[in-house]
């Protein structure tokens, strides 16, 4: 299927290459802004899409637009090379080429994907608890992001530890006189107010956006791991089970029911937040702004397999601040975020204060043809869980410092406007672990012609460590009847972070005035994965039975590898016709994934297997027509089969097929009205291990400009 799906993308590429003069010269303009797209994410510098040397995606508000997307995560569906899972209705699961649930049969602590870096106008919002980002958190909406910036592939010598399987910049908009109001509502009681409010007087400008979003659940039903202490559940556990039938049996037994684990389970995500920018350009050389933002919000996500259900309430409430300057030429910002988070509503153990800097200092040249940059960074990120443990024991007991310094330089050199080289090194210092690390990225272009670009890249990239797996610090000890239990979760401050190679291989041709394609070959091999390791003792005196458990992250043996194809196109049928096709068919493989270990000797067994939770393809098409006052948009989605195993048990994913529609009317310059309908299938599925079944939804939306 997904072989026979990208030979028909290629295939197509060849009937819609014919080209119509008069066509052409109607149609021109339109294509040349299509086609003449700007990108700067790939090499920090202002250039052509069609000529980034990495494998790289733009989507612009435009496309935001014309495509009817009412999600900030949704956007991802349409970029090629991406993976996009619903969990429960309003938060997702975003991996770039794959390369999660590694390793595989072990025990569930984080579900956010941590090897891509994403960052907001170039600052990172990585959360370095276990790592990944919390989407909900981000002061963002669709009315307020001006293009979203993707780079797929190792980027850390350009922007630092955790862009491992690439980076993603969102940036929101300024320097214009837009003012928008929008709100919409679905029928499963879902809604969505936002305002945009920007302004321009020659060299100043501001923007303040503010924003409400409450999403609703409709599959009630939750997975419970385990009969929680209580044989009255054997029949139930390991399964979906309705939230009256757990109800009923954990009131039975303690005195409390769901209420513990959720303020209303019905509620998937609740967002307010408020963002605040301002900008002074004095010249092209000097200019300072400012940054600033609040957000409070409530979503219920996979989390981890400690608690007996699968689903768990994660709340948030953060500040952050930015103030950024150019003198000179030179860019120099700092960045500060503060803030609580409440991993997991029912356990103390994941409730902690945070408070993360961020300084960088940038230096651009050119010499001639030679481009050259030269920056340093530094982070911190402190975390502390006193407040919360009211005397009991916690995971840090205190705070938990992680600092890195690096330091990177770049050369870019363009010969004769055809042939291009591209190299970035970084040098990583960090508190914990005493190893440093190097990342690397190398390119060439060839420029053929005005209609066909190739490009060949390495890189090379590492994850950065992680405050849970480095600080942790638990200990619990209980007797009781001659039981003497001792529980310890220890920290490692000697793991090796994750690293990887990759090789690619792109080419991307104008085929005529009205089609773009890219087509990428890629190679990409990690390391340094890390899972959680126990070992257990018994022992027998005269005071009873003594029953000790320590586990601590460590190092596996894994080492994962990923081949594959990814292609996209682009066609302008006409002025108000456009259509989007694109795939990716990959294979990923694990090497020395231990299968079982012998408890007489300890012995381990290992084996190679196919990694069975990145789909195999994975891919879509979209149409949209866009006349003056109507718009309209199709947008199909496809995923093959997936296995997610964890320690508690696997679950298979069958393939899944989703359309988005969308309609819009504008009725003048400052009202339309949209109607959308989400995740049209053939009937419920689940994307996600342990997540909610994905509904049909129908919207209505209203935007006000003024």
């Amino acid at each position: 299927m997904k072989f026979i799906t990208l030979i028909t993308l290629l295939i197509s590429t060849s009937i819609f290459s014919s080209s119509n003069p008069e066509v052409d010269r109607l149609f021109s303009m339109s294509f040349d802004e299509l086609v003449n797209l700007q990108i700067h994410l790939a090499t920090k510098e202002i250039e052509p899409a069609f000529e980034s040397p990495f494998s790289s995606y733009v989507v612009t508000s435009e496309d935001i637009q014309k495509k009817g997307i009412t999600e900030l995560e949704k956007i991802f569906k349409i970029v090629p090379g991406v993976i996009v899972r619903t969990k429960t209705n309003g938060n997702y699961d975003i991996q770039i080429r794959g390369f999660d649930n590694i390793p595989p049969f072990n025990d569930i602590l984080n579900t956010e994907n941590s090897k891509s870096l994403v960052m907001v106008n170039g600052t990172p919002v990585y959360n370095y608890f276990q790592g990944g980002t919390f989407w909900e958190t981000l002061t963002l909406s669709i009315e307020n992001i001006e293009r979203v910036e993707i780079v797929k592939g190792p980027s850390s010598a350009m922007y630092g530890p955790n862009a491992v399987t690439g980076v993603i910049n969102i940036i929101t908009k300024k320097n214009s006189n837009e003012k928008t109001f929008y709100a919409d509502y679905t029928n499963n009681k879902s809604r969505t107010l936002t305002l945009n409010y920007n302004s321009r007087f020659e060299k100043f400008s501001y923007s303040v956006f503010a924003g409400y979003k409450e999403m609703k659940r409709k599959d009630q039903d939750i997975f419970l791991y385990d009969d929680m202490i209580t044989n009255k559940l054997d029949t139930l556990y390991n399964q979906f089970v309705s939230p009256d039938t757990l109800n009923k049996y954990i009131k039975k037994e303690y005195s409390y029911g769901l209420e513990k684990y959720f303020d209303d389970r019905k509620n998937s995500k609740n967002k307010n937040f408020i963002r605040f920018e301002s900008k002074y350009e004095f010249n092209e050389k000097n200019m300072v702004g400012i940054e600033a933002a609040y957000q409070k919000s409530t979503s219920i996500n996979i989390l981890n397999s400690s608690t007996p259900i699968a689903l768990n309430q994660r709340d948030n409430d953060s500040y952050f601040f930015k103030i950024y300057t150019k003198f000179l030429g030179t860019n120099i910002s700092y960045s500060g975020s503060k803030g609580v988070t409440d991993n997991t509503k029912d356990d103390y153990l994941y409730k902690y204060d945070y408070i993360s800097n961020n300084f960088n200092i940038e230096y651009p040249g050119r010499y001639k043809d030679l481009h050259y940059r030269f920056a340093y960074n530094f982070y911190s990120t402190i975390f502390d869980d006193s407040p919360y443990l009211k005397g009991e024991i916690g995971f840090f007991n205190g705070e938990a410092e992680h600092y890195n310094s690096g330091f990177s330089s770049q050369i870019d050199y363009k010969l004769n406007n055809k042939y291009r080289f591209i190299g970035a090194l970084r040098y990583d210092i960090y508190n914990i672990p005493k190893d440093h690390y190097l990342s690397t990225q190398l390119a060439f272009t060839n420029k053929l012609n005005k209609k066909n670009f190739i490009r060949l890249s390495y890189s090379h990239a590492n994850q950065g460590p992680f405050i849970f797996q480095t600080h942790i610090n638990f200990a619990f000890n209980s007797s009781e009847g001659g039981y003497t239990s001792n529980i310890e979760f220890i920290k490692n401050r000697d793991l090796k972070l994750v690293t990887t190679n990759s090789y690619e291989m792109g080419w991307r041709s104008r085929i005529s005035k009205r089609l773009n394609t890219d087509l990428s070959l890629f190679y990409t091999d990690m390391k340094n994965f890390a899972e959680v390791k126990t070992t257990t003792s018994v022992e027998y005196d005269s005071s009873g039975i003594n029953y000790t458990e320590i586990s601590r992250f460590e190092n596996t043996k894994i080492k994962a590898f990923q081949g594959g194809i990814t292609y996209s196109l682009d066609y302008m049928i006409n002025r108000y016709n456009t259509i989007l096709l694109f795939g990716t068919a990959q294979k990923t493989i694990l090497k020395n994934q231990q299968k079982f270990e012998m408890e007489d000797n300890n012995e381990s067994f290992y084996m190679d297997l196919i990694h069975k939770y990145t789909p195999t393809f994975f891919g879509g098409a979209s149409y949209t027509y866009d006349y003056s006052f109507f718009k309209f948009s199709l947008t199909s989605t496809y995923k093959e089969a997936q296995s997610f195993s964890d320690a508690v048990d696997e679950m298979h994913i069958e393939r899944t097929f989703f359309t988005d529609l969308f309609f819009l009317l504008r009725f003048n310059e400052y009202i339309e009205m949209n109607i959308n309908v989400n995740d049209l299938s053939f009937r419920p599925e689940r994307e996600f291990i342990y997540g909610d079944k994905i509904y049909t939804t129908y919207s209505a939306g209203l935007r006000v400009r003024f």
